[in-house]
């Protein structure tokens, strides 16, 4: 019996909260939640009606104050603002949005919240207003300048500002004065709403451009030449940068500059190259056309456009071949043809290994017609071919050979010479030819075969060249 009273009394006890609960969830349907804060107004327990009644009273006579330098400025009702005095649409939708079911849980005021609320402020009457004020004030303040941003003697990155202006925003001042109008406020300060320069710190465009400048004198950037790389100083960077209409450019002279001085420190064509000479050792010898080179009209572009980024790279230059070329700065590997001027001798190696020699005639010194001394390479291979051209006296010649095989772009080149009564020695003063390599036939017939074009021709002579 003890038991059965038991369970009565909280079988009571449920049902009274079940139904307290069921209470407070339909009278919710009606009312506003306990804790609803709207406009810094508590309208919990209230109707719709109830609160638009609370919410109205005053709004139509609240006043702000708008101030700059701690001077007022003017001053603006809630009304003319654009602030509504009928709030029911407002809290109508507001109530839609309520949980009704979840009313026990805002009974404290430790769960109370500021409801946002839609449509209570006309927009296209608080910005009139705004432009309005604008219109007359500005006339009589100054007008915000862009900031700057440049690079002192040093490379550093630096920012001058310039006049910040005061004259007003409109739509700044929109965006304020609404936020006021929600939060109950009643100032609002002008320096907050002032016109701010179309580039200035703080605007995407100047702080891009900073970045940019930045990582310009900051950052690590690399040219790759072949297997060489090369890491520009800031210096070399800045030679190639100008700063104009708040932009940084890469300009094609600066960068023209640039490639051109790399160009001079790391081609292998017409510069020097290490070589084993037959009779001499190891020798360097300049110039001819053989090699990688920097190709430098397609590095110009690629650099202008990485340059101007700004941020760090390893941009590879473009580049261009003569020869069959072995990767590595100043070599030629180790097939090639030698001809050694003072010796007149001519020597091909394959693969380290000599495997053809003869006597040769170069050309006549004392015509004007020495051979130019350099590494070249095959350019191309002809049987049957009339070389032509003109003797010292203007005369034309025509000589018929059975082999030829051009290694620059002036006409010089390796033949046979079915005319040279004899070679090697000093024959080829006041005999030779005018700037050719005379081959004998039976020897050249040997040799073409064997050349590739592009093999390496090292044309050494001994009184241009570095001992090493």
């Amino acid at each position: 019996m003890h038991y059965k009273k038991i369970w009565g009394g909280l079988a009571v006890g449920c049902g009274l909260l079940i139904g307290g609960y069921l209470v407070g969830v339909y009278h919710y349907q009606t009312h506003f939640l306990p804790q609803t804060v709207v406009l810094k107004t508590n309208i919990g327990q209230k109707s719709i009606a109830q609160a638009a009644k609370l919410l109205a009273q005053g709004q139509d006579q609240r006043q702000l104050t708008l101030t700059d330098q701690k001077q007022t400025v003017a001053k603006a009702t809630a009304a003319q603002l654009g602030l509504t005095t009928n709030f029911k649409p407002a809290l109508q939708q507001l109530k839609h949005k309520q949980n009704s079911w979840a009313w026990p849980f805002k009974l404290s005021t430790a769960s109370a919240a500021t409801a946002k609320v839609a449509n209570v402020i006309n927009d296209q009457q608080l910005q009139a207003y705004c432009q309005q004020l604008a219109a007359k004030e500005n006339p009589n303040r100054t007008v915000a300048t862009d900031d700057a941003v440049t690079f002192d003697q040093t490379g550093k990155v630096v920012v001058t500002h310039n006049n910040q202006g005061n004259q007003i925003s409109a739509t700044a001042l929109a965006k304020n004065l609404r936020q006021q109008l929600l939060d109950g406020g009643q100032q609002v300060a002008l320096a907050d709403s002032y016109e701010k320069p179309d580039f200035g710190v703080g605007t995407p465009k100047f702080d891009a451009l900073k970045n940019r400048m930045e990582a310009l004198v900051n950052d690590q950037h690399v040219v790759q030449i072949g297997t060489k790389k090369v890491k520009l100083t800031a210096d070399q960077l800045l030679q190639t940068v100008q700063l104009t209409d708040h932009d940084m450019v890469a300009t094609h002279y600066g960068v023209a500059t640039l490639v051109q001085t790399l160009s001079a420190n790391y081609n292998q064509s017409g510069t020097w190259h290490k070589f084993h000479s037959t009779h001499d050792g190891e020798v360097k010898v300049y110039g001819g056309l053989y090699g990688e080179h920097v190709d430098q009209t397609k590095t110009v572009k690629q650099l202008q456009t990485a340059i101007a980024n700004g941020k760090g790279f390893t941009q590879k230059a473009a580049m261009t071949s003569s020869g069959t070329h072995v990767t590595g700065v100043h070599s030629i590997g180790n097939t090639y043809v030698e001809v050694d001027l003072k010796q007149q001798k001519e020597y091909y190696y394959r693969n380290g290994k000599l495997v053809l020699h003869s006597d040769i005639v170069s050309g006549d010194p004392t015509t004007g017609g020495t051979t130019p001394a350099g590494v070249y390479y095959i350019r191309s291979k002809q049987q049957g071919a009339v070389l032509r051209g003109q003797n010292n006296d203007g005369s034309a010649y025509a000589s018929p050979v059975n082999y030829w095989m051009p290694i620059d772009d002036t006409g010089v080149g390796l033949h046979d010479s079915s005319w040279q009564p004899t070679y090697g020695g000093t024959w080829y003063i006041g005999h030779g030819s005018h700037g050719c390599i005379n081959n004998p036939p039976s020897f050249i017939a040997k040799l073409y075969p064997k050349l590739k074009v592009g093999t390496p021709v090292v044309i050494y002579d001994k009184a241009q060249a570095k001992q090493l």
